[in-house]
C-alpha cells in the first residue's frame, strides 16, 4: 500500500508542476509539498505566490510556516513581523502568532 501511495503522489506532483504556472496549481502543490512534509519546496512556491499576490496574506502566513517547520526561524520570524504590520482578520491573526509564539517559546 506504501508503494502505491508514494507513486500517486509522485504522479500528482508531476501533474501539478506541469501546471504550475497559475495561481490555483501553484497554490495547491504548495499545499501538497507543505503536508508532505516536504518543506523546502514548499518554502519556494510559497514565496513565489506571495510575491506575486501580496494582497492574499495567508500565501504569506504559510509561507512564514514553511519556513519554520523547514527550520528557518529567523526568516519565519522576518515574514512573521511583517504580517504584523498588515490589517489580518482574525483567523490570519491566529494563524501568524501561532509559529511566532513557538518561535518565542524555543
Amino acid at each position: 500500500m506504501k508503494r502505491q501511495s508514494r507513486n500517486v503522489y509522485e504522479l500528482y506532483f508531476t501533474l501539478l508542476y506541469c501546471f504550475h504556472q497559475n495561481r490555483a496549481g501553484l497554490s495547491l502543490l504548495g499545499y501538497c509539498y507543505y503536508h508532505s512534509q516536504m518543506f523546502e519546496p514548499a518554502c519556494s512556491v510559497y514565496e513565489r505566490l506571495s510575491s506575486n499576490y501580496p494582497e492574499i496574506h495567508d500565501y504569506k502566513v504559510f509561507y512564514a510556516q514553511s519556513l519554520y517547520n523547514h527550520g528557518s526561524y529567523e526568516d519565519a520570524m522576518k515574514v512573521v513581523t511583517d504580517l504584523l504590520g498588515c490589517e489580518l482578520d482574525e483567523e490570519s491573526k491566529t494563524k501568524v502568532t501561532s509559529p511566532l509564539y513557538e518561535l518565542y517559546t524555543i
